[in-house]
């Protein structure tokens, strides 16, 4: 229920990546700098992060988030993953007409959201980036992890010049139901 959540939030801002900047983003972190104690499953799917290939980026996000927190050393890459909006056009079901649209992006998003709590602090960091894509993906992924350590940076979000961040920040806050955010969600709908 809540993978379905997000995935259907996720469809809204794919529209507004296709509109946007449609460029291919590579983790933050140069290539030869990974670290080279990583288990080999992780290690394999960190270096496919960097194919010219948004599907290969995509599928390798997705499934550094299947392992879980045994990810967490390749958060850093993901968090650099955010920007990444390269549209692909997925089938989940081979019988299916219906594709669905996402990014590399946000596959990261969805990624950090399941590696949970060791992804906390970069994601709260990323919600003061300059690009307004990955504080969108950010919130998206601090409403996955429900932790009430996120609501202050979610509440700044709310001000935040984007509609999307501020949206996604609103949809955070709520999925994490800290009276702490009540008052600045009534001013927010003021605004």
């Amino acid at each position: 229920m809540r993978l379905a959540k997000i995935n259907m939030a996720l469809s809204v801002l794919v529209t507004v990546l296709f509109l946007g900047n449609n460029g291919y983003a590579q983790p933050n972190i140069p290539k030869d700098k990974i670290p080279s104690n990583l288990s080999a499953e992780v290690k394999a799917e960190v270096e496919d992060l960097y194919a010219p290939e948004a599907v290969k980026r995509a599928q390798a996000a997705n499934k550094l988030g299947d392992m879980g927190e045994k990810a967490a050393p390749a958060i850093p890459l993901l968090i650099g993953m955010l920007g990444d909006s390269a549209g692909i056009e997925l089938k989940t079901d081979p019988e299916s007409k219906i594709a669905e649209n996402t990014s590399p992006g946000i596959e990261a998003a969805v990624a950090l959201g399941k590696i949970g709590d060791p992804a906390l602090e970069p994601l709260i960091g990323a919600m003061k980036d300059k690009n307004p894509h990955v504080r969108v993906l950010a919130a998206v992924a601090l409403e996955e992890l429900e932790n009430p350590k996120a609501v202050d940076a979610l509440i700044v979000a709310l001000q935040d010049k984007n509609l999307d961040a501020q949206a996604s920040a609103a949809r955070a806050l709520g999925e994490i139901n800290d009276p702490k955010a009540v008052e600045p969600l009534i001013a927010a709908l003021k605004d």
